[in-house]
């Protein structure tokens, strides 16, 4: 998990798996202004409940912060994002969900 305006984290050569979250992006949350790297990531069986909107391994959100709508970003290098089951997800993502304003 990763948050707010100017905060990055540069994540490499990990193995996430099997985590699973009540909520979105089991694996890699970006929330709020944040940033990421992942590079030579091995992502795989990270699940979130059905009905969800997607990204059971990596969520990327937009939101916003004292009324100004705020994207975060991850660049993804190199990485195996696979089997990350989300049930009924009405907009789908399994394995990457970007929203709003984010990249």
């Amino acid at each position: 998990l990763v948050f707010n305006p100017g905060n990055h984290a540069d994540l490499s050569f990990n193995e996430i798996f099997d985590n699973y979250t009540a909520g979105l992006g089991a694996a890699v949350f970006v929330d709020e202004g944040a940033s990421a790297t992942l590079r030579n990531e091995l992502i795989y069986r990270n699940e979130t409940p059905p009905g969800l909107a997607g990204g059971g391994a990596v969520y990327v959100d937009g939101g916003e912060i004292n009324g100004v709508q705020m994207g975060s970003e991850v660049e993804i290098v190199n990485c195996t994002i696979a089997d990350n089951p989300v049930q009924d997800a009405y907009l789908g993502g399994n394995g990457l969900f970007v929203e709003g304003a984010s990249t």
